[in-house]
């Protein structure tokens, strides 16, 4: 649902054919016919490439989550050579606008075009110590970000990873997985773009802000509580169930919402969803 989700809001807010590459593992050959008849149903191309099982075993693990996280890792070394350039999304996301000119972005000898992380900035001193990573440098988000294959394998930045993961980054990671990975590797390696425009986490967002990035972002990323939890507390759950309707899961939307209206009464009280409901309410 979510992949499909993601996709058709790619689909549809844009008007160039789409080569879409999908690392996997686990997916089944049902799941994987589904996606693909999905994919070319808009006459884009689709490419399946497994992840053999060696990879990742001894990597950390936080939250719930699976060693696919850090299968972003390996676009130089499995993605095919032809291709000088390749723009990685998580599936949390919705696609609100045209993508064309952030994909054709000069990447100015950088390895990344990123976004400052919004939830993770440079006042966190503990991550910036654990990172070895200067204060005066941005904190970015792995979500959404321009790989310059051409650049990054010239380098031979795949060997350079590699060496960071057997190091001692293991008992210094925290709760980020790649994302610290990268950050702590290329902090003064990447190309910075508006995270408002390109990697907007419009749940955080109030006033007149939300209200222009509702009009202008190209990316809506929900990070963090996902929009199809029944305990999203924000309103903007609509932005992405918006598209999943048209997907064809209104059905799910429907059990959704009603999982959701009792979950916000019963926590009608509750301080942090008190304080939601008041910055919505004057939206």
């Amino acid at each position: 649902m979510q992949v499909k989700t993601m996709l058709y809001s790619l689909f549809a807010n844009g008007n160039t054919k789409n080569n879409i590459f999908i690392f996997y593992s686990k997916l089944t050959g049902e799941e994987i016919k589904q996606i693909y008849n999905f994919i070319r149903k808009y006459k884009n191309d689709v490419n399946f490439i497994k992840i053999e099982d060696e990879y990742f075993n001894d990597a950390p693990l936080y939250r719930n989550c699976s060693k696919e996280i850090y299968y972003r890792l390996l676009a130089m070394e499995k993605l095919p050579y032809n291709i000088k350039r390749i723009l990685y999304l998580d599936i949390d996301i919705i696609i609100n606008n045209d993508l064309n000119k952030f994909y054709e972005d000069d990447f100015e000898n950088k390895y990344f075009i990123v976004c400052e992380d919004s939830n993770h900035s440079r006042i966190n001193k503990e991550l910036y110590r654990i990172l070895n990573i200067p204060e005066e440098y941005k904190y970015f988000n792995s979500g959404v970000m321009l790989f310059n294959l051409e650049l990054l394998r010239k380098d031979n930045q795949s060997e350079a990873i590699n060496k960071f993961m057997s190091g001692e980054w293991k008992e210094k990671n925290k709760d980020f997985h790649d994302q610290n990975v990268l950050n702590a590797l290329y902090y003064k390696e990447v190309k910075y773009e508006d995270n408002l425009i390109y990697n907007c986490f419009i749940k955080n967002i109030y006033g007149e802000e939300r209200k222009k990035c509702l009009k202008d972002a190209c990316i809506f990323h929900f990070a963090g509580i996902k929009p199809w939890n029944y305990k999203y507390p924000s309103k903007c759950y609509k932005i992405w169930w918006k598209y999943a309707n048209k997907v064809g899961y209104r059905h799910k939307y429907y059990l959704f919402k009603i999982m959701h209206f009792v979950y916000m009464i019963r926590n009608r009280n509750n301080e942090y969803y008190k304080f939601l409901k008041e910055k919505e309410s004057k939206q």
